[in-house]
């Protein structure tokens, strides 16, 4: 979202959910101008059944085949390396529980550290979140244009 000049107007889950909120507001906007009908949707059944393939056989336009499939190895990609991270934190967490003297060589403070799963867990995550997510550049709406 850095490419547009309210990209950072919201963070976390409401980013997420960011064109879902807009198109609530967008209806309920509509509403109010009487640009929204919902006497269809009064009138209609409350299950219904779908006629299968209504429009037609389906057809697969082989460029955009390509096009998706490009978009989804990416997106592949990215979410494997995020569960790599949190496998590897997992697993580091679960050395104190499963092996309860793997630590006992370590000086006493860092064994401290080490033997709480949560805390050794979490810091695993820290550190791979620093290694593995390198800062970009950022780049603003002016400097493009």
């Amino acid at each position: 979202m850095k490419n547009y000049p309210c990209g950072n107007c919201f963070t976390g889950f409401l980013s997420h959910i960011a064109v879902l909120l807009g198109l609530i507001l967008g209806t309920i906007i509509a509403c109010f101008m009487g640009y929204v009908d919902f006497t269809p949707v009064a009138k209609a059944a409350s299950l219904g059944i779908t006629t299968p393939f209504a429009f037609g056989l389906p057809t697969f336009d082989p460029a955009a085949c390509v096009a998706m499939t490009l978009v989804m190895l990416v997106t592949m990609a990215e979410t494997t390396g995020d569960m790599m991270a949190i496998a590897i934190s997992v697993g580091v967490a679960m050395i104190p529980v499963c092996s309860p003297g793997f630590y006992s060589k370590f000086p006493v403070t860092m064994q401290l550290i080490c033997n709480s799963s949560i805390t050794i867990g979490s810091i695993t995550a820290m550190l791979l979140n620093f290694l593995l997510n390198k800062p970009q550049k950022e780049e603003t709406f002016l400097e493009e244009n």
